[in-house]
């Protein structure tokens, strides 16, 4: 099932359990018209559902808009969190001219957060990439952070992940740890990588490139898992500090 018919499923459901109904909406002599239309506590809202992250085109923008100019509630839901709250407002009052306000609300709060996390997101990306390192290895610490940035941004387009609840468990991509990770091939997986990453053109000469342990207690992946680790902590501590900063 995709993304977008998970939370529609989702959005159905709920609905439904709330005691409403929620009709696939067909229009044969119009396109562009919202994928749901809502009907619970005596309120009809039309919903156009969306893969998180995803917005609607053009043409869905101006239909949207030309029902919402017959002061009828219409909205775009990319998460389970925006339904929850929709089935909330739609079950506590049913005086509409109060609903349009509180919607018009909540559809301004979610637009301010959805451009909340674009924001974090970049700023810690920039926050990365101008760091300034102390050694070949310190430097090698940040490009894995900032893959690991890379992979978790594309997990959320992927599946329902909010941005405020990156941690160590979803970097991880379902491994125990970082040697699991680095040894399943979630990573680097040729030597002469890692050292190309992890040392400097001398330490790299004086391992011819790779083909050398690093040292006499470690392999290459066990360097890679040990780098990993630490870009995990750089990663979490940027965001978290970001976060402060923008709040």
């Amino acid at each position: 099932m995709k993304p977008e018919e998970r939370i529609e499923t989702y959005l159905r459901k709920k609905v439904e359990r709330a005691g409403g109904l929620c009709f696939k909406f067909i229009s044969p002599s119009a396109t562009g018209v919202p994928d749901r239309i809502v009907l619970l506590n005596g309120h009809a809202i039309f919903v156009e559902l969306k893969a998180p992250g995803k917005k609607p085109t053009a043409l869905q923008n101006f239909t949207m808009q030309l029902i919402a100019n017959q002061e009828i509630p219409v909205c775009v839901i990319d998460q389970k969190e925006s339904v929850d709250e929709l089935v909330s407002l739609c079950k506590k009052t049913k005086v509409k001219k109060r609903l349009l306000k509180e919607f018009k609300q909540f559809i301004q709060k979610t637009e301010r957060w959805e451009k909340k996390k674009k924001m974090i997101l970049e700023e810690v990306r920039k926050t990365l990439m101008n760091r300034k390192h102390t050694s070949a290895f310190d430097r090698g610490i940040t490009q894995y952070a900032l893959e690991l940035l890379d992979d978790f941004e594309e997990a959320v387009k992927r599946s329902h992940i909010d941005e405020a609840s990156i941690n160590r468990d979803i970097l991880l991509n379902g491994a125990h740890d970082w040697t699991e990770y680095s040894y399943g091939g979630c990573s680097f997986i040729f030597d002469s990588d890692i050292a190309e990453r992890l040392c400097t053109p001398s330490e790299l000469k004086k391992k011819k490139g790779g083909e050398l342990q690093p040292n006499s207690y470690e392999l290459w992946l066990d360097v890679q898992a040990r780098a990993l680790n630490q870009a995990c902590e750089r990663l979490l501590k940027t965001f978290r500090d970001v976060e402060r900063k923008m709040q």
